[in-house]
């Protein structure tokens, strides 16, 4: 019997690590959409998109880096072990998750930044909606690649 209830928790620790990042984004768009979208943007909101434009470029970089390096130390124990578990596969694409919302995001933001915020439209809430959930996702994908890859640089071989 425990050996059920450990692999429901282990399932739900795998569910929750793979889907947290979108869920917590689908969370912080409908926050601004019921709670916030009535509230003016600040006037410095171009370059809010131009920073996250930036860091998505240097966050690809680092992310391709360490893709690299994954592949370089792919006949240590560690990652024998998480290949022949099956983890390799999802933490590569988790890698390529964190890629693709970065450049996600990156999109949305320089479409931010030649939408006129200035005069209101009642479709902005939705647009700074959508960046929002992109920059919540991207981030916790980042987090999540970047605590995975940590515990592999960390063990012992």
């Amino acid at each position: 019997m425990s050996t059920g209830r450990r692999s429901l928790t282990g399932s739900r620790k795998a569910l929750a690590e793979r889907w947290h990042p979108i869920i917590f984004g689908f969370i912080a768009a409908l926050i601004y959409l019921l709670f916030l979208k009535s509230y003016s943007l600040p006037n410095a909101i171009r370059d809010l998109f131009s920073a996250a434009i930036n860091i998505c470029a240097i966050t690809v970089g680092f992310l391709g880096t360490s893709q690299s390096i994954l592949l370089s130390i792919g006949n240590k124990r560690v990652i024998q072990q998480l290949k022949s578990g099956g983890y390799y596969d999802k933490l590569i694409d988790y890698f390529m998750t964190a890629i693709h919302w970065s450049f996600t995001l990156a999109i949305s933001s320089a479409f931010g930044l030649i939408v006129n915020f200035n005069q209101k439209e009642v479709w902005h809430p939705w647009i700074i909606s959508f960046w929002l959930l992109c920059l919540i996702t991207a981030t916790f994908s980042y987090y999540r690649v970047i605590k995975l890859f940590s515990l592999i640089l960390r063990s012992s071989d």
